[in-house]
């Protein structure tokens, strides 16, 4: 045996002794069944990479109420099997790669891991989903900020969803989701590969093959391959259309019509923005009918300059939400969209590039 086996062996004696000795008092429970409960915990959150918040924990790991919980995490705390810290004011919880490892042996011999990551693969896709909505509006930073710290949680759900034992739907689902956030965070190489072996493993139909389609046709336009863009978006519109999803339609025009205007095609591309606007201003998305407006002005042709007076009506009409934006936004992106919207040259933001 070589020292750092002996080493290793040590330290699982004493995590062994620690979790033997998880019996915080909860409720009118029994120290049977809390000490039962906290060494389940324990196990459960192995499925967690790179650390899982407290709302995490109680939603996956079925292991107790929400006082039960965070009485559970605390003991694991203080016998330093758990650590914590604050991240962004929101106590944050992980496990030394060494501790996570027995954790999950246990859960391995306990025949629950699988459960445990189907749980775990669930948790993320309405997470990711929230993410996209909130990115039109004064969170938008705070949301992607908190899909960066569950990156790795995020890796290891699709990742397991697409394995014989995993759940393609979940996976696709979650994929889709993620789009927005790969794409606005520069995770380009990351986004392609998943969108990739998604659209593989999906059928021809449904939703969620649509969004994924409309999610790598945008990644592609910021790769410059247009051809690609026109071929997935087409497919993506048509699903749209007829599932009547028409703020899905309206967003694959948006992309069709910035590629058009990206390879010289200025009338075909304020055709196609054109159109797509109508469909946000009936859904009263005011963030995308501002980034139609900015389409619009990257395009400016004879067409753009002859109809000037309408496309200002247009402007002044959503100034004063484009305002409210710009006083709740955490971020300069809104000021950005205000000043491209007015027709100025000022570059995005690093930190929220990309914003479509």
């Amino acid at each position: 045996m070589g020292a750092f086996d002996g080493v290793a062996n040590h330290h699982l004696v004493v995590f062994s002794d620690h979790v033997q000795d998880i019996e915080p008092e909860v409720g009118h429970a029994t120290p049977e069944h809390t000490h039962d409960h906290g060494r389940l915990l324990f196990a459960r959150l192995a499925v967690f990479v790179g650390g899982w918040t407290l709302e995490g924990a109680e939603a996956v790991c079925d292991a107790g109420y929400e006082g039960e919980v965070l009485q559970r995490m605390s003991a694991l705390v203080d016998k330093s099997l758990v650590q914590q810290r604050n991240i962004r004011h929101e106590p944050r919880f992980s496990m030394l790669e060494t501790v996570r490892e027995y954790a999950q042996e246990r859960l391995e011999v306990s025949g629950d891991l699988e459960r445990m990551r189907r749980r775990h693969a669930g948790y993320f896709p309405e997470l990711a989903e929230e993410e996209e909505r909130a990115s039109r509006g004064p969170l938008q930073r705070a949301w992607l900020d908190r899909l960066e710290t569950e990156h790795d949680n995020l890796r290891a759900a699709l990742e397991w969803s697409f394995t014989p034992q995993g759940d393609i739907e979940l996976g696709m689902q979650l994929t889709g989701a993620l789009s927005h956030f790969w794409y606005v965070r520069d995770h380009h190489s990351e986004s392609r590969m998943w969108l990739q072996r998604a659209l593989e493993r999906s059928g021809d139909v449904g939703a969620e093959r649509a969004k994924l389609l409309v999610g790598a046709g945008r990644l592609a336009w910021f790769q410059g391959e247009f051809a690609r863009v026109n071929t997935l978006v087409e497919k993506s519109l048509a699903l749209y259309q007829d599932l009547g999803d028409d703020a899905g339609a309206a967003f694959a025009l948006l992309v069709l019509g910035c590629t058009a205007v990206s390879q010289g095609d200025l009338l075909r591309g304020t055709t196609l923005v054109e159109e797509s606007l109508v469909s946000f201003r009936q859904q009263g998305d005011t963030w995308r009918i501002a980034r139609a407006f900015i389409v619009l002005g990257d395009g400016r042709s004879s067409r753009a300059r002859s109809t000037a007076g309408q496309t200002t009506s247009r402007r002044l009409w959503i100034w004063p939400e484009i305002t409210r934006m710009r006083r709740g936004s955490p971020c300069h992106c809104s000021t950005w969209v205000a000043q491209r919207t007015c027709g100025g040259t000022t570059r995005m933001p690093s930190s929220c590039a990309g914003r479509a």
